[in-house]
């Protein structure tokens, strides 16, 4: 019996280590395209793409790693995290 890998819907993340990121796609306005919102539910690390439709979670996950690690993205807080942002 042949075993077949599957592509992870949960991802690392990058801040806290934690394998609990996960990745949603939304409709968007712009034609050709959708909204891929990624999510942490351990330390609240939130941040939204406008990405071309033929894009799955894991081709997501791959850029969104590369613009963290570069440093080309800002990231929101979530409110499920236990401090206050700040606002």
């Amino acid at each position: 019996v042949k075993r077949v890998k599957r592509i992870p819907d949960i991802f690392q993340c990058p801040r806290c280590g934690n394998k609990s990121l996960t990745i949603k796609f939304e409709k968007s306005d712009v034609e050709n395209y959708k909204l891929a919102v990624i999510t942490c539910g351990m330390c609240g690390l939130k941040y939204s793409m406008l990405i071309e439709q033929l894009y799955e979670a894991v081709d997501v996950y791959a850029r969104f790693i590369d613009d963290y690690d570069s440093g080309r993205i800002t990231l929101e807080e979530s409110n499920t995290s236990t401090g206050e942002s700040g606002e």
